[in-house]
């Protein structure tokens, strides 16, 4: 379940929000009608952290895998290559 609140809303009802999230689900925090922020269960935080741990190292293993034949290639360049 998602619950779309206005920054003032979460101010009002914090607790009623973070008791949301210990019982998995997800808020929405909006400002002007936008949302701009998640306040989300931490399993679900993790998981994503660590989803993207699996997925940089898919990719670092696919750029060593590919420069391994033509040289070394160094941890910083590697890091650019990924992040950029």
């Amino acid at each position: 379940m998602t619950e779309h609140v206005t920054v003032r809303e979460l101010r009002a009802r914090l607790a009623k929000a973070l008791d949301a999230a210990e019982h998995g689900a997800t808020t929405i925090v909006t400002r002007d009608g936008r949302p701009v922020a998640a306040l989300v269960p931490v399993s679900t935080l993790q998981a994503l952290e660590n989803w993207e741990d699996e997925q940089l190292a898919d990719i670092a293993e696919h750029r060593y895998q590919r420069y391994k034949g033509e040289g070394a290639i160094n941890l910083t360049e590697m890091f650019a290559e990924i992040l950029g």
